[in-house]
């Protein structure tokens, strides 16, 4: 086949050429004939050696026609053949990378896809390349809204025009989805004319779409949530330039609210310094926040402005990675929070002055109690009825220690138990004075609080048994000690103990069946307290009184409240 091909060129060569040869020899002798006076039998002669000649050189002519005529199409078919192998290549190569090949030629206005394109589309894919489609039937697979942009873009690369050779499309696959394309196209020219085709790419964008819309979404909806919120939000880079902020942040600093480009840090620092009355630790704190000690770190205090606004700042460090990106800063509006702390502050402290008056009033009528029943014993002799007055005089008194103690107090809702039954314990024994000479007391306990109700009842408990204690624990002038001990068990349980190591009690004595009224009122006041009395002795005797408090028992190192994380980090920063 290929050397027929070679030879049939060869061969008209050749034949044109003698062909030629021979009607020049034999138009050339007859002239000769007609002008001159050659013998005819040596122009026969002559003519027979130039067709001989002529056939001679035609066959030369044929063969070296024939063999570089050969070589021209061997090397065609093998550039053709490599070509088409390239292209092969190419077209697996695209394939393998999601993409498409395509050809397009204006001429015959023919859209030729391959394989890899037809593949993008969910179209079967061909042993060999298909033949070429009129463009029309491929533009209708394109959304509407495409088909007249796709078009302009083959124009646009047919005439070779910069700005036409990229588009971005949709179009329909097999199964009727919409995907989206991104295409590029180049024009092949022929013979330096304009181009004979156009060699396009197309890539599936589809993912990339949605992608780029959930995206859109995700900007969307964190910009309205950033507008919704009532504190103004300021998002900025590791280089301190805006990133996002809302219309509260630019409503707060006097930026115009409609521009969402901020102007560059230094000019924010002016606004800063026009507009707070403590800019400089505001901005030391900015500052100190961008250092690589603290990049990591987040940031709170107060902001006070000339006009009298509070603001609370908050600043808290994003990452991208492992790398810190830049920050959030958050300014929150406290004026009106302020104030009406400041104003509830003044009323807690009047409630308290009035409190304080109320519990000074209290305690000066139960010393006026106290010292009339005082006057009153000075006008018995000793016996019976002077002890009974002295008894009530010391109950009235423990009443009265507890309002004396919350007068002077820093706190009006409990009592420090250890220091008041301290004082209440100095009272009884100089009320029996004359019988405690050689009476040892002591009270100990940990730093136990209760309220004011509990504290007056546990006071009246703690009297009875001091004068039952006094009275009858060391008879005839003997020597003991008297011991007061309060205890918090936990959070839930007060311990209040009060033990003598005197003669103890009777046998056979029953704390609940006696009709002593010290002692009677000893029993209801631990119901009163909801507690449990137990009586132990001999030795000595000890009453044990259990108060379960919950909350009303509290140590004094648990007493200050717990401080928020922002709290924190301010008393931190300060």
């Amino acid at each position: 086949m290929k050397g027929n091909g070679s030879t049939a060129v060869a061969l008209r060569i050749a034949g044109l050429f003698v062909l030629f040869g021979v009607l020049w020899i034999l138009f050339s002798d007859h002239i000769v004939m007609l002008v001159g006076e050659v013998p005819a039998a040596l122009n026969r002669l002559q003519t027979i050696k130039g067709v001989f000649f002529v056939l001679a050189s035609g066959a030369l002519l044929f063969l070296f026609a024939r063999r570089e005529v050969g070589r021209r199409l061997e090397l065609e078919r093998s550039l053709v053949t490599e070509a088409q192998e390239s292209f092969s290549r190419l077209e697996r190569l695209v394939a393998v990378s999601g993409q498409g090949l395509w050809e397009y030629f204006p001429g015959s206005d023919r859209f030729r896809p391959t394989r890899s394109f037809r593949g993008m589309l969910g179209y079967p894919a061909e042993e060999e390349d298909i033949p070429g489609e009129p463009l029309e039937d491929w533009l209708l697979l394109s959304h509407p809204d495409d088909r007249g942009r796709a078009r302009s873009f083959l124009r646009a690369v047919t005439a070779e025009e910069a700005g036409g050779k990229r588009l971005m499309h949709s179009a329909y696959d097999r199964e009727g989805r919409l995907r989206w394309f991104a295409s590029a196209g180049i024009g092949v020219p022929a013979s330096g004319v304009s181009p004979a085709h156009v060699l396009g790419l197309s890539m599936d964008m589809t993912d990339w779409k949605a992608s780029e819309e959930k995206l859109e979404r995700s900007r969307a909806l964190l910009r309205a949530t950033v507008e919704s919120v009532g504190d103004g939000i300021l998002v900025v880079d590791g280089e301190h330039s805006p990133l996002l902020s809302n219309r509260r942040f630019r409503l707060i600093w006097g930026f115009p609210v409609e521009e969402e480009t901020l102007p560059p840090l230094e000019s924010r620092k002016e606004r800063y310094k026009q507009r707070l009355s403590d800019a400089d630790a505001f901005l030391e704190s900015v500052d100190a926040l961008y250092t690589a000690e603290r990049e990591d770190e987040e940031g709170y205090d107060l902001l006070h402005f000339h006009d009298g606004r509070v603001f609370e700042w908050y600043s808290v460090p994003f990452r991208v990675g492992r790398e810190t990106a830049g920050r959030v800063w958050t300014f929150r509006d406290l004026t009106d929070r302020e104030q009406a702390l400041v104003e509830l502050q003044q009323s807690v402290e009047e409630k308290e002055a009035l409190l304080r008056e109320v519990h000074h009033r209290v305690k000066n009528n139960l010393q006026v109690v106290s010292s009339l029943l005082h006057l009153q014993m000075d006008t018995l002799n000793e016996g019976a009825a002077r002890e009974a007055l002295m008894e009530s005089r010391n109950r009235v008194k423990s009443m009265s220690l507890v309002h004396e103690r919350l007068y002077r107090s820093q706190r009006l809702s409990s009592i420090n138990v250890p220091e008041y039954l301290k004082a209440l314990e100095r009272h009884i024994r100089t009320s029996y004075e004359a019988r405690s000479g050689n009476i040892k007391t002591m009270v100990e306990g940990g730093p136990v609080e209760l309220d004011v109700d509990s504290a007056i009842s546990a006071g009246l408990l703690v009297t009875e048994l001091l004068s039952n204690a006094f009275k009858h624990a060391f008879p005839d002038g003997r020597s003991g000690t008297v011991c007061v001990r309060v205890t918090a068990e936990g959070q839930s349980e007060v311990v209040l103990s009060v033990e003598d190591d005197g003669i103890g009690l009777p046998p056979g004595f029953d704390v609940e069946q006696t009709e002593t009224l010290g002692l009677k009122m000893v029993t209801l006041l631990a119901r009163q307290l909801n507690g449990s009395l137990d009586v132990e002795g001999p030795p000595g005797v000890r009453y044990t009184v259990r108060i379960p408090v919950g909350d009303r028992a509290r140590t004094l190192q648990g007493l200050s409240p717990r401080r928020s994380g922002r709290e924190q980090a301010r008393g931190e920063q300060r």
